[in-house]
């Protein structure tokens, strides 16, 4: 299904785990794109401190997830894990977002790069990041091979970035 976000800034907690919503789709109203001096008009903000992710989107039954048209961003300096853990969950997509840091500038929403990655992606199979900023973390994409299911290892394929820039 799809959750449409309207105008404004959703508030939540981080470490958000996607498990069994095969298609799920977040879409928004728009993104600040590459405009850093502006909020984007939807906003999923996660506040608080992680070490873990924003959202995550794990295993067959959260296959498909997308994002589109929204900013997707952690507003804490002690949000130090990753804005979306995408692991073991193919078809991942983002359509003209930005992810990655909330802040604009100085007090009160300080730019910061304190997020481990903007994506970190474990079997990334039928990825597709197009017209999308990421922004404000210590690795933008992060491809962790390091992460196994049963033993099994994971590489991916089929995947296309169009039109993606890294800040």
């Amino acid at each position: 299904g799809t959750l449409k976000l309207g105008r404004g800034i959703y508030l939540t907690d981080p470490d958000i785990s996607i498990e069994q919503d095969l298609g799920l789709t977040f879409e928004g109203e728009g993104s600040r794109g590459t405009n850093n001096s502006i909020f984007g008009a939807t906003t999923l903000l996660f506040s608080g401190s992680t070490v873990n992710y924003g959202i995550r989107s794990y295993g067959n039954g959260a296959r498909y997830l997308r994002f589109k048209n929204l900013d997707i961003c952690y507003l804490d300096a002690g949000f130090t894990g990753d804005v979306i853990d995408n692991y073991d969950a193919v078809g991942l997509k983002l359509d003209g977002c930005y992810a990655g840091t909330f802040g604009i500038g100085t007090v009160p929403y300080p730019r910061r790069a304190t997020a481990r990655s903007v994506l970190r992606q474990t079997y990334d199979e039928f990825t597709h990041i197009v017209n999308t900023v990421f922004s404000g973390a210590v690795d933008l994409w992060y491809d962790d091979a390091s992460r196994t299911i049963d033993g099994s290892t994971f590489g991916g394929s089929l995947s296309k970035w169009d039109t993606v820039t890294f800040y």
